[in-house]
């Protein structure tokens, strides 16, 4: 249920609760009055003697009594009424009494109960906001902090890896659950597994064919093998094709053609989905930037050489060349172009000669810089293979698979160079590599020597 509204209900419940509360406490001092004691015995008695005095009077005039007999009998009722007045009065005295003091002690019961209610009026709806302030989400009633969103936190490793144990645990037992391959592979995704990450959404694919699933499939393939050669492309030309307005796929595609070198295609891409976007879209001045970069990119690449865009084979582009034994990659060839690169790194990877024969000629080399510090995504990357050693790299902005996320900005970098007999960019025990940091952004001559396993 949604925060908001289960707050609200749980204030509303919270409020009934205490009006019913009040009622009852005011209901039951109201009805603790003392009622006062009934019946004056005293009226009663002097009506029966009257009564008895007229019959004595009319028995004398009759006859029947004496004078000295009706004036006995008169003494005698008058000493009974007084008697019985004595004996009224002394009851109401001590009735009267008693009603003082229930009325004395009713009194505070009935202040108490008032008390109890005010202070349960005001307690609970203060316990109920602390309780919700403790458990609750608070932030969920403040529009400031709905409008700005969360603030930025480290995703903390251990929970990412219990809630993967949980997912794959639950989609061991229940494998037909579309959202949870979902959630298990965008996860992975944050953990940069990129590879199981992937699996996961094809995972999630087989249950329910989506386009934009598929584009999010394509993107953690290209990151996980440093390129979008295969079937990232394919998948993304497979989008276009169905859906030519598809946004996630346009904008994957710029940025594939991007990391390629080739800056026309990237801003034919970039621009058709600029021309669709909100003016207000959240995505729009990270996209405007992408745009203005392509295009100086363009620019300095057409003044450099008058033969076209250059196509960046470090990253085995749609061409797929491989780089010249010992040579310079397009990188190298770019970072000639003034204008183009404004920050990268340059060295040599050698591999210890007595490696050789644990490896084959046809073996993967990848050589990539991260931060040094956070992410482990490649702020650019080349690619050669172990027959291409020792092997001359140059690493800059033309080598990065996203513009946002480039070696410009950046002060100190950490460089590996890992050997994989797959082919995979994502890093197995036991593969041979080389890792270096800090390194300088700008540093020149950078030695990379492989001698074991990667740390």
């Amino acid at each position: 249920m949604n925060p908001v509204v289960l707050f609200l209900v749980m204030v509303l419940t919270l409020s009934v609760g205490v009006a019913w509360v009040w009622w009852r406490a005011l209901k039951r001092a109201a009805e603790s009055t003392v009622e006062s004691p009934e019946g004056d015995q005293v009226g009663s008695n002097v009506a029966v003697y009257r009564e008895q005095l007229a019959e004595l009077e009319r028995d004398w005039q009759q006859g029947l009594l004496t004078e000295p007999e009706v004036t006995s009998a008169r003494d005698e009722l008058s000493r009974r009424l007084l008697e019985d007045a004595q004996l009224a009065a002394d009851t109401g005295s001590r009735l009267s009494s008693r009603a003082r003091t229930a009325a004395v002690a009713a009194a505070p019961s009935t202040r108490s109960r008032r008390w109890l209610a005010l202070g349960l009026a005001l307690y609970l709806p203060l316990a109920g906001l602390g309780l919700y302030g403790w458990l609750g989400q608070p932030l969920a009633l403040d529009p400031v902090a709905l409008s700005q969103g969360e603030p930025d936190h480290t995703v903390d490793p251990a929970k990412l890896t219990e809630m993967v144990a949980k997912l794959e645990q639950r989609l061991t037992e229940e494998p037909q659950q579309l959202d949870g391959w979902l959630m298990l592979a965008r996860v992975q995704r944050v953990r940069e597994r990129f590879d199981e990450s992937a699996q996961a959404f094809a995972r999630a694919l087989s249950l329910s064919a989506n386009d934009d699933v598929a584009i999010e499939r394509a993107e953690v393939l290209a990151r996980g093998r440093g390129g979008f050669e295969g079937e990232p492309w394919q998948i993304i030309q497979g989008v276009l094709k169905a859906d030519p307005d598809h946004e996630g796929a346009r904008l994957l595609a710029g940025s594939a053609a991007y990391s390629e070198g080739r800056y026309a295609v990237a801003l034919m891409h970039w621009k058709r989905v600029q021309s669709r976007m909100a003016a207000g879209a959240p995505d729009k001045a990270e996209l405007d930037d992408a745009i203005a970069q392509a295009e100086s990119r363009l620019g300095a690449q057409a003044g450099g050489k008058a033969g076209g865009p250059i196509p960046n084979q470090a990253l085995s582009g749609a061409a797929g060349a491989p780089a010249a034994q010992g040579g310079a990659s397009s990188g190298q060839v770019a970072s000639s172009v003034p204008g183009v690169v404004s920050a990268r790194i340059t060295g040599r990877v050698v591999l210890a000669p007595g490696l050789m024969s644990k490896v084959s000629p046809g073996d993967t080399v990848f050589i990539y810089a991260t931060p040094a510090q956070g992410s482990r995504m490649p702020l650019a990357i080349v690619r050669t293979t172990v027959a291409q050693l020792p092997f001359n790299f140059v690493l800059d902005e033309s080598t990065a698979m996203n513009p946002q996320a480039s070696l410009a900005g950046q002060t100190q970098v950490t460089l590996r160079a890992r050997i994989s007999s797959t082919g995979d960019a994502l890093s197995k025990p036991g593969d041979l590599g080389v890792m270096k940091t800090p390194v300088s952004v700008g540093a020149s001559g950078v030695e990379l020597k492989i001698e074991g396993p990667m740390p």
